[in-house]
């Protein structure tokens, strides 16, 4: 029997729609203590905390304490002052960098989003979207001063958002929203008997610079490149403009819907395979297979003739997993033609999934083809015997690789994870 939507039979849909954040989410210890400046509205969560909501992927982490100096400013657009300290035990955990301290200031810039110099609307073309469909929305932006006004669009400017935490980026990043060779977007207006004056711009992920002349309205339309999964949401419309501005559409709520059983969801699938962004036809694929569906395997190996094929790692995880020999091939093949050191690497440390995984890396670590130094690399022109080698090792206590020796070491010390590799695979965790 089938469970509800999001349950153990249903709930691989709720895991493979990763967020595109278009402003990257940095790591723990990215923003070193000392004094910031951040514009945003300040929000209510329905869980009653008070944030500093900027339009985009992350509010500030504050303490109550802290919360309490914004509280005051609730629905107002502010610029807060404050300082990042040193992190001690206790304190708040915050994912951007050092904890916040303290406030020193908050300025209001306008007492809500109507009073901005730029208004910004959103308006859904429906309520309710099925999984199988775009969610589709107009924006209209007005600039209400006398004077031009400079804004940057196009890059991820409207989001799904739960409770203000970023949950989608509709637009995937340019030259292209998605691959040519799916279906076309929808472009009749979404607003039925108000066609805009003038016409709506189809939205594409390519940045670029507005000018938007004094009383002057600009009109986009956003089709979204990536499936929604289930749930309600808050699309939000926001771009940086000058003098670190930041104008917001308030937020209107919208409804993807569940899909009844797990037919409907595979029929959704199906429909999003050929029309999503390149990096989520990988999860798409994959949870085809799960449903008992494995024509979503040749659009994956697809990809590998796209231009920006060398980028997520679940897309080689995939391939070696499920590509067979032919696609191993031409993995290979692809191994060979790597420039860098980071590409090379990027393939390789996925071949484990491969069914003959310990053939495969016996052949590579024969492989005296050089590539090029990257970020990570450790020696001028590391060979792909070598890379694959150090990869093999990193997964052992009693192997080890020089971090960067001559060639004649990095011989024997390939020669040594070959004998290990050939006397038991298992003595290397990753291939247990």
């Amino acid at each position: 029997m089938l469970g509800p939507f999001g349950k153990p039979l249903l709930g691989g849909l709720r895991l493979l729609l990763p967020v595109l954040l278009l402003v990257a989410v940095t790591r723990a210890d990215s923003v070193p203590p000392g004094d910031y400046s951040d514009v945003g509205r300040v929000v209510r969560t329905t869980h009653g905390s008070i944030e500093l909501f900027g339009g985009n992927v992350y509010s500030l982490r504050l303490t109550e304490e802290l919360q309490s100096v914004l509280a005051p400013h609730l629905g107002e657009v502010v610029r807060v002052d404050y300082t990042r300290g040193k992190w001690e035990s206790g304190m708040l955990d915050d994912p951007c960098g050092a904890p916040i301290t303290r406030i020193r200031a908050v300025k209001t810039l306008a007492k809500d989003l109507e009073t901005l110099p730029v208004r910004i609307t959103v308006r859904v073309a429906k309520p309710q979207f099925t999984v199988a469909e775009p969610v589709q929305v107009e924006v209209v932006m007005v600039n209400r001063t006398d004077h031009p006004v400079t804004l940057g669009i196009g890059l991820g400017d409207c989001h799904l958002f739960r409770d203000y935490h970023l949950e989608l980026t509709l637009i995937a990043p340019g030259p292209e929203p998605a691959m040519p060779e799916g279906p076309s977007k929808p472009g009749a207006a979404l607003v039925a008997g108000e066609p805009p004056p003038p016409p709506a711009v189809p939205m594409t992920g390519v940045a670029r610079v507005l000018e938007l002349p004094a009383g002057g309205t600009h009109r986009v339309t956003v089709v979204s490149d990536y499936m929604a999964r289930p749930g309600r949401y808050q699309v939000i419309y926001a771009v940086p403009g000058p003098d670190e501005w930041n104008y917001q559409s308030p937020p209107v709520e919208v409804e993807v819907a569940e899909p009844k059983d797990e037919a409907a969801e595979l029929a959704a699938l199906r429909v999003w395979l050929t029309r999503a962004a390149p990096e989520q036809r990988v999860p798409i694929a994959e949870r085809m297979i799960a449903l008992g569906d494995d024509s979503g395997v040749a659009e994956v190996v697809r990809l590998m003739d796209h231009p920006r094929f060398y980028g997520p790692a679940s897309i080689y995880r995939f391939l070696w997993k499920y590509g067979g020999e032919k696609v191993e091939k031409r993995l290979l093949e692809r191994l060979g033609r790597a420039r860098i050191h980071d590409q090379a690497l990027a393939i390789v440390e996925e071949i484990q999934l491969s069914p003959r995984a310990v053939p495969l890396i016996e052949s590579l670590l024969a492989d005296r083809r050089e590539t090029g130094r990257s970020s990570s690399g450790w020696c001028e022109r590391p060979r792909i015997a070598d890379i694959v080698a150090a990869w093999l090792a990193g997964y052992t206590q009693d192997v080890r690789f020089p971090k960067n020796g001559t060639v004649e070491e990095r011989d024997a010390a390939v020669a040594r994870v070959l004998a290990v590799l050939k006397e038991d695979p298992k003595h290397f965790s990753v291939l247990r």
